[in-house]
């Protein structure tokens, strides 16, 4: 019995997965914001560098000064310095530019928190925003700035 009901509840997911609508380009990029926060909190700089374009930029407003390089070397010392991180990324605000379908923006606000304990060390808040790149159907950051 127990044999028999996991199968159908892996047939349904299967087949509910396959007559599910494609994915949007917003839910995609939001799917990768997810994602973002997700590597952070795991601490997996592979999975989180894995959503950054070759051509990365970011920095604080008005500043572009951090590369794809420079942002790898940032987060490994966040991980180094925080053994424990907290994330929480609210108010994901997602925009299609009308005239060329392969770019996008995204707006969001986030919190971010390290620390060795229960409670943080250090902790701070954020407004971001970002651009983003469709490279053959994958949703790339290519620019991403905070305030």
């Amino acid at each position: 019995m127990t044999r028999t009901l996991i199968a159908v509840v892996l047939i349904s997911n299967v087949l509910l997965t396959a007559c599910a609508e494609p994915q949007g380009p917003e839910q995609a990029i939001k799917g990768q914001i997810t994602g973002m926060e997700d590597a952070l909190a795991e601490r997996s700089s592979m999975k989180f560098m894995a959503t950054l374009a070759e051509s990365f930029l970011g920095g604080r407003s008005g500043q572009l000064d951090t590369d794809k390089d420079a942002a790898r070397k940032m987060l490994a010392v966040y991980f180094l310095r925080y053994h424990r991180i907290r994330v929480a990324v609210t108010h994901i605000e997602v925009k299609i530019y009308p005239d060329e379908q392969f770019l996008a923006s995204a707006s969001a606000r986030v919190a971010l928190a390290g620390g060795e304990n229960l409670l943080p060390n250090a902790a701070g808040f954020y407004q971001v925003t970002s651009q983003w790149r469709n490279f053959d159907g994958d949703w790339k950051l290519t620019r991403l700035q905070w305030q």
